[in-house]
């Protein structure tokens, strides 16, 4: 190890030799003696070197044969944070502490994570792995401070903190629209989040559902004169219109309800009456297509069946010709 170690830089072909001297030192050494003691500290010294040599994933696997403890020697380098992370990447995403139990570097590799991941990546991660009360403080903490609404609204749902996931998905649209040159899958994202999220609840869904309709309609007032933007609010409310009634439509009291907390909301009440009539007309136009269409299709379902009901009650009177094993009706 010592002459791996006398060299300048590692030579790569070397690799191969220098993880088998070391597992084969793990495997036939004392850990207490005093020789294995050295080889500890050989590594500890020369962490980078080695680490940079053999590449993340396999020097996690010698560190742990090695000594454990050693892992969070990463974190006090003066190297990169992507290095960081990449190296608590291969530690827990590895096989070595999938479940995060390592309090020593969780909590650094939360940081990271926030910090660095992509979104889209960060926020499958947060999916896949179990969060207790300490994990998602720090997670909340950091995904404030960096304004990542999306991914802090995905905490909360895994959280079942389902006013604070509507609340945060309703800060991702407001952040959408303040962009330059937004992404409208991003808006249709947010949007479908939110909305399933609402249908989920078994309870409040009136004051969640006058949370998302509000925050779109001040924003369509706000950007009335940036076409693509007052496009995309207007398509995406009247999608949202839609799922509201038809899901609202068997309790009138609640419909209702919503739309007076709608038109109650005080920034609304300000808004000038032409702006929201030009939106009402394009939403109650939606909604009348909408229903129209299904309408049709119900028509269309009836008849259907009303032939097939009458062919078998002739056939009941009649007698049925079976010309093989399945029933024309079934």
């Amino acid at each position: 190890i010592q002459l791996f170690l006398s060299e300048d830089k590692l030579d790569i072909s070397c690799e191969d030799n220098f993880k088998s001297v070391i597992e084969e030192a793990c495997k036939s050494m004392d850990k207490t003696s005093v020789d294995f003691i050295k080889i500890k500290s050989l590594v500890k010294n020369d962490f980078m070197k080695i680490l940079m040599a053999v590449g993340v994933n396999d020097f996690v696997n010698i560190i742990q044969e090695v000594d454990p403890t050693l892992h969070k020697t990463i974190l006090g380098l003066e190297t990169t944070d992507n290095l960081k992370l990449e190296y608590l990447d291969g530690y827990f995403t590895n096989g070595v502490d999938p479940k995060l139990q390592n309090s020593d570097l969780r909590k650094p590799y939360i940081h990271l994570s926030c910090k660095l991941k992509k979104n889209q990546d960060l926020i499958q991660w947060i999916k896949n792995i179990k969060l207790d009360d300490l994990d998602s403080s720090i997670f909340i903490e950091d995904l404030t401070n960096l304004n990542n609404y999306e991914a802090l609204s995905e905490v909360h749902h895994k959280m079942g903190n389902h006013s604070q996931e509507i609340t945060t998905i309703t800060k991702c649209i407001h952040e959408w629209f303040k962009m330059n040159d937004p992404d409208l899958q991003d808006l249709n994202r947010y949007v479908s989040t939110c909305i399933s999220s609402i249908l989920s609840i078994s309870y409040q869904k009136e004051s969640y559902w006058i949370e998302l309709v509000s925050c779109l309609m001040k924003e369509f007032c706000n950007y009335k004169d940036e076409t693509h933007k007052k496009n995309a609010c207007n398509n995406i409310l009247q999608k949202v219109f839609v799922h509201l009634i038809f899901t609202e439509r068997k309790n009138d009291n609640s419909l209702y309800d919503i739309l007076a907390g709608i038109l109650n909301d005080n920034e609304i009440i300000v808004t000038s009456s032409k702006n929201l009539a030009a939106l009402f007309i394009q939403i109650f136009v939606s909604f009348h297509l909408e229903e129209a269409i299904s309408t049709t299709l119900l028509k269309i379902i009836q008849d259907s069946s009303l032939g097939m009901v009458s062919s078998y009650r002739k056939g009941i009177s009649e007698g049925w010709t079976m010309h093989n094993s399945e029933c024309e009706i079934c």
